[in-house]
């Protein structure tokens, strides 16, 4: 691939990422938390408990992160944290009922690039078709750069609703 093409691909990219970053923290902000903090309860709540660790890896944030972030969801009570019983150097987060509720509030949101997706789709069938294929696409790069289980556990929470 030429410079050209690698230009393009970031500047593409990263403009798209602009456009979802940008209405992602605008909703969640209208919740009274930030982004960070909408990942990880997002991810609680497909996992229902799960370790600091298991959120560190599929967040993928540093442990540090968690660490800070799940601190100022536990003093918002959207979140409570328990120690293992086995082993007390493992902590578990779960949600709270006011965690939980913010998160179904939060999937009430449909996005500008999410309608702009779906209308573009059900222009045509090569449309859906090209969506499918690069979702696909998508998958295996994630796949290659961030392994299996994480794009295992992208797919199962894509087509569960917990709880």
């Amino acid at each position: 691939m030429d410079y050209t093409n690698i230009h393009k691909l970031i500047n593409y990219t990263r403009a798209t990422y602009k456009i979802m970053d940008e209405e992602w923290k605008k909703s969640v902000l209208e919740l009274g938390i930030t982004q960070a903090e909408h990942h990880l309860l997002t991810i609680v709540y497909y996992e229902k408990k799960t370790s600091m660790s298991k959120l560190a890896q599929l967040g993928l944030i540093d442990i540090s992160t968690v660490m800070q972030v799940t601190n100022r969801l536990k003093q918002k009570e959207l979140i409570i944290i328990e120690k293992d019983e086995s082993d007390r150097r493992v902590s578990y987060v779960i949600l709270t009922k006011l965690g939980y509720e913010k998160v179904k509030k939060s999937q009430e949101t449909t996005f500008k690039l999410q309608a702009y997706i779906e209308k573009f789709a059900e222009l045509s069938k090569e449309n859906r078709e090209f969506i499918e294929k690069l979702a696909s696409f998508h998958k295996e790069l994630n796949q290659h750069f961030y392994g299996n289980e994480f794009v295992q556990w992208v797919e199962k929470s894509s087509k569960n609703d917990a709880m």
